[in-house]
């Protein structure tokens, strides 16, 4: 497909789910909301890319849990392509009580969206066969369309949305994605103990896929889009080079390791030219109107997400190892002059 009808399938499916959108208004100076995407939460063998990130994403929600944050889960949460549901959700039963106490908290502080690879819970009866015993009364959809006020401003909109919408694979051939990955992809990893689920692959892709959303965003002028997806960090529309260089810096020496190291050099290199002054036909620098909440599966142990808090937008890392809750921020920009960022390009 040419990148010209990529953009416009992209961008389709992007109007079609804001349209679907829930509605939400949220206060930028009151409201906490952390962000996370892409857990790929499994079985727990070899195939299941979230086990080494399931401590660091335990740590991360106790901290949001005391610190009265919303969470939101922007889809892929459960790697529902490669395992069903019954055998998935008992691996992770203690984590998902851990987001139900956000859910039960005064006021509700749980969403679930859902993505292309856990889009069972686009179905309600679904949701009641297999959620309801964790969480009760759950709605999950498909995105959220948030007014963000101040002082009774309102500052602009932000929608959520996992980003998988207009994809030939992961929206129109679903099934059959689902299919091969369970029945065929899923014995390789195990058998040869592989993840490949990471940033270390499909750079171009991905890439590709970012720029689509950034453009079908920057194009609106009148809204800030936060997805997932792609499991690439994005902070006001440039990939995050330092997350990518300390996932590549903790990669080892066996020969899949080496293999990834080797295509994540590949993709640093994009995304240092990506984020300079002029990319060809990507952002400049003051059209942040995109941000990646990246992934909770890098195969070092790391998760990254976006925080809305005290009237800031942030692109956080939970490191695996010392507990370190004050070196969480790695970027940060004031909310409201991104809105108005959006409207004076």
């Amino acid at each position: 497909m040419s990148d010209r009808r990529y953009r416009g399938s992209i961008a389709r499916g992007l109007e079609e789910a804001l349209d679907r959108a829930a509605r939400r208004s949220w206060d930028a100076a009151s409201d906490r909301i952390v962000v996370f995407s892409d857990l790929h939460r499994g079985q727990g063998d070899h195939a299941d890319d979230f086990r080494v990130c399931a401590e660091t994403y335990r740590r991360a929600l106790d901290f949001y849990l005391a610190a009265g944050y919303r969470l939101v889960v922007l889809g892929d949460a459960e790697e529902l392509w490669e395992g069903w549901p019954k055998k998935v959700l008992p691996t992770y039963r203690e984590l998902l009580e851990t987001e139900n106490r956000f859910h039960t908290a005064p006021g509700g502080r749980f969403i679930k969206i859902w993505g292309n690879h856990d889009d069972l819970w686009q179905y309600p009866e679904q949701v009641a066969r297999h959620l309801f015993p964790i969480y009760g009364e759950l709605d999950v959809v498909e995105g959220i369309d948030v007014t963000m006020t101040a002082a009774d401003t309102v500052l602009g909109r932000i929608f959520l949305v996992h980003g998988h919408q207009g994809t030939g694979s992961s929206d129109r051939w679903g099934g059959i994605s689902r299919r091969f990955v369970r029945w065929v992809w899923r014995p390789i990893q195990r058998l040869f103990k592989i993840s490949l689920n990471t940033p270390a692959t499909d750079y171009e892709i991905r890439g590709k896929h970012d720029r689509a959303m950034y453009q079908w965003a920057a194009g609106r002028n009148d809204l800030i889009l936060i997805a997932g997806h792609t499991h690439n960090p994005v902070f006001v529309s440039k990939p995050h080079v330092e997350t990518l260089e300390r996932v590549h810096d903790h990669l080892g020496a066996t020969p899949t390791e080496r293999r990834s190291a080797d295509r994540l050099d590949l993709e640093i290199s994009w995304a240092r030219d990506e984020a300079g002054d002029d990319p060809p036909d990507g952002p400049t620098r003051d059209q942040s109107c995109y941000f990646n909440s990246g992934c909770c599966c890098f195969s070092n142990g790391d998760v990254t997400g976006i925080e809305l808090a005290e009237g800031e937008i942030r692109l956080v890392r939970w490191t695996a190892g010392p507990f370190d809750p004050d070196g969480r921020v790695i970027e940060a920009r004031d909310l409201s002059s991104v809105f108005a960022g959006l409207n004076a390009s």
